[in-house]
């Protein structure tokens, strides 16, 4: 920015406009300091008065050119933080939308679990190639609250308290390479006020024939889930 000196002629200024030295930046631009140079010394309208004492600004942008480009230096910063804040509030509603969404599908099946702190809810039974893959989550009912559903799977848990039945068949978890259940090891849920989950859980199992379209899952410390409707993909 060019220096102007403080000896150029202002014949041209409206007598009328208060004096110069007594004029307050409207945005308090001569806050950002010197260094910032958003005004030339010389002609910087801002000392004394309040920004609602100004009884006209634009006539001061006309008059003094320093004043109206000190104004147009902070377009650019403004639009970028306009844009960073819808940015920021478009993120957010989608998330929120999103999560709305994922919490209020309704459950193929429900049962309540042994201590009555949350409720099992199936969210997803997918049958795809051999494999039938089964999700919970666990809606809150009391806040506040730890409920152990189980702590570990012993070889007599696993023979007998983690399967689903279609028809009259009981099917066992799968199990990896090292002979784990594919299932949570343990299960531990904590209710919370504001939180729409407490816990999720999921388990895989040989897939039933293609004729069969719904099956019933028993794992402990939940109410047996019946009817659960198996979707093919």
């Amino acid at each position: 920015m060019a220096s102007i000196d403080a000896r150029d002629d202002r014949s041209h200024v409206d007598s009328r406009l208060p004096p110069l030295s007594a004029v307050t930046c409207p945005l308090h631009l001569c806050q950002a300091g010197p260094k910032a140079k958003i005004f030339e010394p010389a002609i910087n309208p801002c000392n004394s008065l309040q920004a609602n004492e100004i009884s006209n600004p634009d006539r001061y942008c006309a008059t003094y050119p320093s004043f109206r480009e000190g104004t147009d230096m902070l377009k650019p910063i403004t639009t970028a933080l306009v844009c960073l804040m819808a940015i920021a509030g478009f993120s957010h509603t989608a998330f929120s939308q999103n999560e709305t969404q994922n919490t209020s599908t309704a459950p193929l099946a429900v049962g309540l679990t042994n201590g009555g702190a949350a409720e099992a809810q199936v969210i997803e039974a997918v049958r795809r190639d051999d494999i039938l893959t089964i999700k919970l989550r666990f809606k809150p009912l009391i806040t506040n609250k730890l409920e152990r559903i189980y702590d570990s799977i012993s070889e007599t848990d696993y023979q007998n308290s983690f399967y689903v039945l279609s028809g009259n068949k009981k099917h066992l978890l799968l199990k990896d390479s090292n002979d784990q259940p594919l299932t949570n090891p343990n299960l531990v849920i904590k209710t919370t006020k504001d939180s729409p989950t407490a816990g999720s859980w999921h388990g895989r199992f040989p897939a039933p024939p293609k004729d069969i379209t719904e099956v019933s899952l028993t794992i402990p410390g939940v109410e047996t889930l019946e009817a659960i409707k198996i979707t093919d993909r």
